[in-house]
């Protein structure tokens, strides 16, 4: 990182956000989390010392979310939960789902599962709001998964297929094949196999 910021210490401290976002997603689009997360470190301090809100917010995300990934969960909280509040502060509805999102996604990993499925139905209501159906197809997967870990398949089936349903109506055959396998498994837990199999 630190040969990074001399290649582009001659650069306005808005180029080095701007370039930081792009290098912090090629380093994560390859799993290299510690060095998206060393970059978003960087951003972070050019944008507090620039007073950029916005950048500073989608830098705490990135943040929670490269540490997530490098199973320091509870650090990664901080800075969602800091990526929560300036969202809500500048009024970013999208911002403030997504980090609400990730939040409750921790938490499920956690075991935290009443506090996750809190989080993640604050983030229902704001994707309802937004009319994003990505991010609400992603929400009922999440709430699927935790609903299941609770032993409650019942809900855990309803939000799946809800999950299926949006996926199938956009086209997301990655996530269409993700929540089918999910919901497969909770009709084998639930001892109806003919179900299973359907899907």
């Amino acid at each position: 990182m630190d040969s990074l910021a001399d290649k582009l210490q001659d650069y306005p401290d808005s180029v080095i956000i701007k370039y930081g976002f792009k290098i912090g997603t090629w380093f994560r689009n390859r799993h290299r989390f510690d060095k998206a997360s060393a970059v978003y470190v960087h951003v972070e301090s050019k944008a507090v010392e620039l007073n950029d809100s916005t950048s500073l917010c989608l830098a705490y995300f990135y943040l929670g979310l490269s540490y997530k990934n490098l199973g320091i969960a509870n650090r990664g909280l901080q800075y969602l939960f800091k990526s929560q509040a300036l969202a809500e502060k500048l009024n970013d509805l999208d911002g403030t789902a997504q980090a609400l999102l990730l939040i409750g996604n921790v938490k499920k990993g956690q075991d935290l599962l009443h506090e996750s499925i809190d989080f993640l139905a604050r983030a229902l209501t704001i994707s309802e709001q937004l009319q994003d159906q990505e991010m609400m197809a992603s929400i009922y997967n999440n709430l699927g998964s935790a609903h299941k870990k609770l032993g409650d398949y019942a809900r855990a089936k309803e939000y799946f297929l809800a999950s299926i349903e949006l996926n199938k109506r956009y086209g997301n055959g990655k996530h269409l094949s993700h929540n089918c396998n999910k919901l497969a498994n909770v009709f084998e837990e639930t001892g109806e196999l003919g179900n299973a199999i359907i899907y």
